[in-house]
């Protein structure tokens, strides 16, 4: 078995650089036929499984949104798998501290029209929010000068 770490703040899929390549292999995008990934599903205790599409976990240029760690299976005592933005893009989740449980329920909000073009994916304004333009990568230098003015209380 694996550990499971639902991380909010990784933008991405994180799994153990020993367990990868061929996850990394098989989510590779092949030129010229649009963006076009496996759907990806994990199984969780109690044989619940949950599926992310090509929606969920492509980003720019439809490179899979799937990175590797280095973090030793001793440590924890099974592989770890951090499940970032792309997992709560197709799934929320309920914490039930009292009991220890954890729940899925699948997302009903629009996706992001730009960030399906930025990906190569079809954004229809049906079934998205936001501009469809295409994104450009863009570089804003922001200057902003602040003044110090000093007060000073004084009893009359």
């Amino acid at each position: 078995g694996c550990r499971g770490l639902l991380d909010t703040s990784s933008p991405g899929i994180t799994v153990p650089s020993d367990m990868s390549k061929e996850l990394l292999e098989l989510t590779k995008a092949i030129e010229g036929t649009g963006c076009k990934l496996p759907n990806l599903s994990f199984e969780f205790r109690g044989g619940i499984v949950l599926t992310l599409t090509v929606e969920d976990y492509a980003g720019p240029q439809c490179e899979a949104e799937i990175r590797t760690h280095h973090i030793q299976d001793d440590m924890l005592g099974a592989p770890l798998f951090m499940l970032g933005e792309p997992f709560f893009r197709a799934y929320y989740t309920v914490f039930d501290w009292g009991f220890f449980n954890l729940g899925f329920g699948k997302v009903k909000s629009p996706r992001s029209c730009q960030r399906l073009v930025a990906a190569g994916l079809p954004a229809d304004p049906a079934t998205c929010i936001g501009p469809i333009d295409h994104v450009r990568d863009e570089i804003f230098l922001m200057e902003e000068s602040h003044q110090l003015l000093q007060h000073r209380n004084l009893e009359i």
